[in-house]
């Protein structure tokens, strides 16, 4: 029995349609950051200030061709710059929005690290639109981190005596070469003498005879590491200030010279430069009060009672304890780690307890899952990122031309200090412990009532508002608000690892990952019911795209195609 079947017939000519505005439906995500990106042109005309499009040479790629490349790219998963040149070649949406053209992956690549700064200053826009859509921008927001994975292995890590000694080799075998291709020069200007007598030889090349980049970078790579644990004592010291304030004036009113200053067995150097100011501070008041006792004694005509304190004893007791400790901590310092391929990045653990060379990726995000502030640093630790964040966001707000501010902050025990609880700024609610032994703790003891106990301390205080009925509605929140947004960027759109090096660099990525996150948003805002209701984290992609990145992900090739990331990117 005969089938009737459509047409296959691949020789006859316009099989697709010959109009760009037919390949693709009215409401495709292409047609969307093509029109966002056609509002933005009051602030994307700074892209053209690279291309005077004038003078010789090959016409250039329009660069809101190509900034509207990446934000699709970024939006579907596609993040390398091979990736995108392959996509551009057999993708509809990619076909349409680089207009049928195919952007070489070099090109690509620099236009994203070269026009970072361009496209940061857009972020605010973005917010701008969000907010003109009925977004939630302000109001409630949370406060997370994600560890993402640097550029670079966990096995380049070196410490300063490994660099030291590979500093040494390489001078060594740079002087060594020197000294062939000098003995070699002296030979050929000998035949040379010999063959057309007197005559000029060339100097042997600078560049032969200085260490290369490789040295360089290690230099640089040992320069940051020394700067980073001089932050970390100074960081220390600002910390023990207020504290040793206080022990100075403790110390002007002792009656003796104390020669143990501390209760820690070890202290740390800036512990005990604090032991050592103190003591001093002890030793002149104790000396001050003696030198009065003697003075009213001689004015009496008597001798002073007592005996006369020995001054130097806790001086001397505080001086070795310093010298102790400085050797303490040239000890740590000479075996502190820092990565040779990127300096910048530093060594982390993920959710899962494993080891990455990694970013800490901060993101400060509103009620309906927009990012109002992002931002990538090298301390594991949350701590010290809270007020960066929280300024960050109001100073986006700001420029976006935002009048509202956050109503409340929410974040988790990764962020407790009581500075970050003391601090300026708006009302906030930060864990005390881990969310499921508050939870436990409030089963067992029942919702708080009233306010905090007069005098309790900011932690105990924080602890008294989770644990009442509004502080539980309230912070449970956190979870549902900035959560999502992590596991839409790294598991929905598979982004794990940043393709640039630097701080700057994964930071410019990072905010371009947070402007894509916004335009998701939007999107689902204005087109797809299920989206709005935050039930999707990405939108359907063509199957073109989808067999595309079965290739860019297959076992067979993949190593090979994250070298090529690697490289291009």
């Amino acid at each position: 029995m005969a089938k009737h079947y459509v047409s296959t017939d691949r020789m006859t000519p316009f099989l697709m349609p010959p109009s760009l505005l037919d390949w693709l439906p009215p409401d495709h995500l292409a047609w969307f950051v093509l029109s966002v990106v056609d509002k933005l042109k009051q602030k994307t005309w700074k892209l053209h200030g690279r291309h005077p499009n004038w003078g010789p040479g090959r016409a250039a790629y329009d660069p809101e061709m190509l900034l509207t490349l990446l934000f699709y790219a970024y939006c579907t998963g596609v993040y390398s710059s091979r990736a995108i040149e392959a996509a551009c070649k057999v993708d509809v949406a990619f076909r349409v929005i680089a207009a049928n053209q195919v952007p070489d992956h070099a090109t690509i690549a620099r236009f994203r690290a070269e026009q970072a700064p361009q496209i940061r200053a857009l972020f605010s826009d973005i917010l701008m639109l969000c907010q003109a859509a009925g977004l939630t921008i302000a109001g409630t927001v949370a406060l997370d981190g994600t560890k993402i994975r640097a550029r670079a292995s966990l096995r380049a890590n070196r410490t300063k005596k490994q660099i030291a000694k590979e500093l040494a080799e390489l001078k060594a075998e740079a002087t060594k070469k020197a000294a062939e291709l000098v003995s070699q020069g002296e030979l050929a200007d000998a035949e040379d003498d010999q063959r057309l007598g007197q005559s000029r030889g060339d100097e042997l090349p600078e560049h032969l005879i200085e260490p290369g980049s490789r040295e360089a970078h290690l230099n640089a790579a040992l320069e940051l590491v020394n700067q980073r644990h001089a932050d970390a004592l100074d960081a220390e010291r600002q910390g023990l200030a207020e504290r040793t304030e206080r022990r100075r004036e403790t110390a002007r009113r002792a009656p003796r010279v104390d020669p143990r200053l501390t209760t820690r067995d070890q202290p740390t150097l800036p512990e005990a430069e604090a032991d050592l100011e103190v003591a001093k501070e002890q030793a002149e008041a104790v000396k001050a009060r003696r030198q009065a006792v003697e003075a009213e004694a001689a004015a009496q005509g008597r001798k002073p009672g007592g005996r006369h304190p020995n001054l130097d004893r806790g001086v001397a007791a505080a001086q070795a304890q310093l010298a102790e400790a400085a050797a303490q901590d040239a000890a740590r310092a000479a075996e502190e780690k820092i990565n040779t391929t990127d300096p910048a990045s530093a060594i982390m653990v993920d959710q899962a307890g494993r080891y990455l060379q990694a970013f800490n990726a901060q993101a400060l995000v509103s009620s309906d899952q927009i990012i109002v502030g992002a931002q990538v640093t090298t301390c594991a630790a949350d701590t010290g990122s809270y007020q960066p964040m929280v300024v960050l966001g109001l100073a986006n707000l700001e420029l976006a031309g935002i009048t509202d501010s956050f109503d409340l902050v929410l974040a988790d025990a990764g962020y407790l200090s009581t500075a970050n609880l003391t601090a300026a700024g708006p009302p906030r609610m930060i864990a005390t412990s881990k969310a499921y032994k508050l939870r436990h703790q409030q089963a067992e003891e029942g919702y708080r009532v009233g306010d905090p106990p007069e005098g309790c301390s900011p932690i105990d205080a924080m602890t008294h508002r989770l644990l009442t009925e509004e502080g539980v509605a309230a912070y449970a929140q956190r979870q549902y608000i900035v959560e999502p947004v992590f596991g839409q960027i790294k598991w929905n759109r598979h982004y794990r690892q940043f393709l640039r090096m630097g701080e700057q660099g994964a930071n410019d990525e990072w905010i371009l990952l947070a402007m894509c996150n916004n335009l998701l948003k939007l999107y689902g805002k204005k087109h797809s019911p299920r989206m709005r209701h935050g039930k999707a984290g990405s939108p359907a992609t063509s199957g073109a795209l989808r067999s595309l990145r079965r290739v860019l992900h297959g076992t067979g090739r993949r190593n090979i195609l994250r070298r090529d990331v690697l490289v291009a990117a």
